[in-house]
């Protein structure tokens, strides 16, 4: 209410009550256990019937466990790199707003955007099928504070990050891959899947690359924290 107050004292606004959807994004709130969900399930499904996905299929995994695809040593046609580029697209947004479990498979299908396989189309439509199967998935935030401006020092709870990497897992680069993920009151609110510029020379390596990399991030979160004035009240501690 205070943060309503502030902006309506400075612009003109309308109050169309509790938000239920923004950006494709359906929100969900249950006041009483101090949850709020955010699903892309109608969004999904709308992805399912432009693309023709078969609803009764059911994939487990955005991608199999031996995926190892190659660049394409021919030529897509202009077809196929359009059909690729908007699933790729459309996977993308699912992946950078709500969906953290396909960040990898979205990395990697990008990658081959501009000139895709037969093979590549195949997987874009399994993470496309893949999305169909688990269009229910939520992020959840939840929290046993009244306000979430203060918390109790030490609780380290309130925000948590984690840091991985994949050793030269690239086969023709030899690069490997990064990522984070970091929550905040219990639920995902920054992540990313990508490949590391250099090419590393060891497991520790690499590890370290990308620990550097979401130390970087976790700064320029904190900013954030601060120009909102939130304060988490702990160091940040990276897993």
């Amino acid at each position: 209410n205070n943060f309503k107050a502030a902006v309506h004292s400075k612009y003109e606004i309308k109050d169309l009550g509790e938000a239920i959807s923004f950006l494709n994004i359906r929100i969900l709130r249950d006041v009483n256990a101090k949850k709020l969900w955010i699903c892309q399930d109608g969004y999904i499904n709308k992805l399912g019937v432009k693309f023709g996905i078969d609803q009764s299929m059911r994939t487990a995994t955005p991608l199999t466990s031996s995926y190892r695809p190659q660049s394409f040593e021919g030529q897509a046609t202009i077809q196929q790199i359009t059909e690729m580029q908007e699933k790729v697209g459309s996977i993308l947004y699912a992946a950078v707003v709500s969906r953290p479990d396909i960040s990898y498979a979205a990395s990697q299908l990008s990658q081959h955007a501009m000139n895709p396989s037969p093979e590549h189309l195949r997987y874009a439509n399994r993470v496309l099928s893949y999305l169909q199967t688990t269009q229910y998935y939520a992020i959840e935030f939840s929290g046993s504070v009244d306000n979430a401006t203060e918390v109790e020092p030490g609780d380290d709870e309130v925000l948590q990050q984690s840091s991985d990497a994949s050793f030269a897992d690239d086969p023709e680069t030899r690069k490997s891959t990064q990522g984070y993920l970091m929550k905040l009151f219990s639920g995902a609110i920054m992540w990313q899947s990508s490949k590391q510029k250099t090419v590393t020379t060891s497991t520790t390596e690499a590890e370290l690359l990308s620990l550097s990399h979401t130390a970087r991030e976790t700064i320029a979160l904190y900013r954030l924290f601060e120009q909102i004035q939130f304060d988490p009240q702990h160091q940040p501690r990276i897993l």
